[in-house]
């Protein structure tokens, strides 16, 4: 957020807690809270929860999840 604030008023962010922002959820979006691993959680709203958790599970699927370890090191 420090990098690149999404609004001037927001550049002072620290690092911590939950932070709350009005937007829409566009592709761009998704790809920055990609971008910044397991270090974000989409809390609302559940569309773009949902989004984030189908595109995660296919992540998962397509790079092995923990079942494609576990057949890989038998």
């Amino acid at each position: 957020m420090k990098k690149k604030p999404l609004h001037l008023r927001y550049s002072g962010l620290e690092a911590t807690t939950t932070k709350e922002f009005l937007l829409i959820p566009t592709f761009d979006f998704m790809q920055e809270l990609l971008s910044h691993g397991d270090y974000v959680e989409v809390i609302q709203p559940s569309s773009l929860r949902n989004k984030m958790r189908c595109l995660t599970q296919s992540l998962s699927d397509m790079y092995g999840g923990p079942q494609k370890a576990a057949d890989a090191s038998s």
